[in-house]
């Protein structure tokens, strides 16, 4: 399998997962916008914030975009802002996989991480512009 092939599915398997954690009749007036449609339309806006940046290597940008909001539904529960948990359940998910070296998923965690409050980093810049 090629490497792009690979990616392109790990991508499918990273789209149907977000879309079962974040599933719109799952969340609260408060987060509804927050679900798994708007996953895929930062991801959309990160694409387009790469090319203009001239930014290739977009994968990584793609996984990060996809999972940044995925703890929203348990940061009440947990009493952790959600992109606290959001990192701790990217980082379970994404090492139980193995898709990634350490060192690519340290950087989708800490873009995840800090995305709403910034950070050093191209990969973190776009996510937080998108």
């Amino acid at each position: 399998m090629k490497y792009a092939d690979t990616q392109s599915n790990i991508l499918k398997e990273i789209e149907a997962y977000v879309k079962e954690r974040m599933d719109s009749a799952s969340f609260d007036a408060e987060v509804k916008t927050h679900d798994w449609k708007h996953a895929f339309r930062v991801r959309d806006w990160a694409l387009n914030i790469a090319q203009g940046e001239n930014h290739e290597n977009t994968f990584l940008l793609e996984v990060a975009s996809l999972l940044h909001d995925i703890g929203r539904l348990k940061e009440k529960e947990l009493k952790k802002p959600h992109a606290e948990v959001s990192a701790l359940m990217v980082k379970e998910y994404l090492a139980s996989k193995n898709w990634l070296s350490d060192s690519d998923l340290q950087e989708v965690i800490y873009a995840i991480e800090n995305h709403s409050r910034g950070g050093k980093g191209i990969l973190i810049a776009i996510l937080q512009d998108a």
